[in-house]
């Protein structure tokens, strides 16, 4: 596997949804389900927004499922959610 994407240590302008995503993960560990979509243009920090996100989750034990869409997914809103939402389940 490859190394971990290098950042900066601080992360700037995001902590609001830094804020929220943190206390979704919370109730999360607390047993009430949630979902988080992260949207946007290219190259405003969804990643790494992401990533911050999974680090607090992952510290506190609690699972993340993760969904990517690209360009060619354009036409099908959601996909990855909907694909999230069948993980595990019969059908």
């Amino acid at each position: 596997m490859g190394e971990a994407p290098r950042s900066c240590p601080v992360l700037i302008g995001r902590e609001a949804p830094l804020a929220a995503l943190r206390e979704l993960i919370d109730a999360a560990g607390a047993g009430r389900q949630g979902l988080a979509v992260v949207a946007g243009e290219a190259g405003i920090g969804k990643s790494r927004l992401a990533r911050e996100a999974r680090r607090h989750a992952e510290a506190r034990g609690v699972r993340v499922l993760e969904g990517r869409c690209f360009d060619t997914d354009a036409g099908t809103p959601y996909v990855c959610a909907a694909h999230a939402g069948s993980v595990g389940s019969d059908g």
